[in-house]
């Protein structure tokens, strides 16, 4: 079983597919899932930050639990944007109401409050990091100056450019979402068989050389699928 903040994943029976940083883009998301044709076998594990930056954070918080409603073998975890939400509908700080406001627009508390505050069984659903027999699954990533990283919530939700530890990380890949990274490196390091596996494209950067995709990995195969974004258009 996993350490620490963890969740072990059993083995599945179908693929399993990885979905990083959503940010609000539920159109780019159902255009994915088109391509991906997920069955009730598989595991889909998302990589936390379903909202802020996008238009529309209702439509993927709908969409992620109509996948769990409809039986879909759902993985999803904590990223720091769903915690700063999380935090702030816990305890009102308005601070984290101004943080939430410039990631979202001056119409959000209006607007879109207090219907993410349904979603408070989903957020319950949210953990740090998930765990199989060959992968860590987690937000950021982890600090392996530690000497507990699996227990360093900060670290998960946003470490950058941390080093692999070969015995601490069991020799296991470690995917994470987080930090936008442009196609090319992504795609070198799923090549490469990379020890460490970036895989937020920055689906709301279109302007960004490289970026502006959401992306799926397949954990078995290496597939990757590519989804402009289409909720920015």
């Amino acid at each position: 079983m996993s350490s620490g903040l963890g969740h072990w994943v059993p083995p599945p029976t179908g693929r399993r597919l990885v979905i990083p940083d959503l940010h609000g883009c539920p159109l780019s998301l159902r255009a994915l899932l088109d391509q991906i044709e997920p069955s009730k076998d598989d595991q889909i594990f998302f990589l936390g930050d379903y909202i802020n930056k996008g238009p529309d954070n209702l439509g993927v918080l709908a969409c992620i639990s109509e996948l769990i409603n409809n039986g879909y073998h759902i993985y999803p975890l904590l990223g720091n944007h769903d915690q700063l939400l999380i935090d702030y509908l816990d305890t009102g700080s308005k601070i984290l109401e101004t943080k939430l406001i410039e990631l979202n627009g001056s119409g959000f508390l209006s607007q879109q409050l207090n219907s993410l505050r349904d979603y408070r069984p989903l957020f319950k659903r949210l953990v740090p990091f998930f765990e199989s027999d060959d992968f860590f699954l987690v937000h950021a990533g982890f600090d392996f100056q530690r000497s507990d990283p699996f227990s360093d919530l900060s670290s998960m939700l946003t470490i950058r450019n941390f080093s692999y530890n070969p015995s601490l990380a069991k020799g296991k890949t470690i995917v994470h979402g987080h930090y936008p990274q442009p196609l090319k490196i992504i795609k070198e390091a799923i090549a490469h068989n990379s020890k460490i596996i970036p895989l937020d494209n920055g689906c709301v950067y279109q302007n960004r050389p490289d970026q502006g995709h959401l992306l799926c990995l397949n954990l078995d195969t290496f597939k990757l699928w590519l989804q402009p974004n289409i909720d920015l258009q």
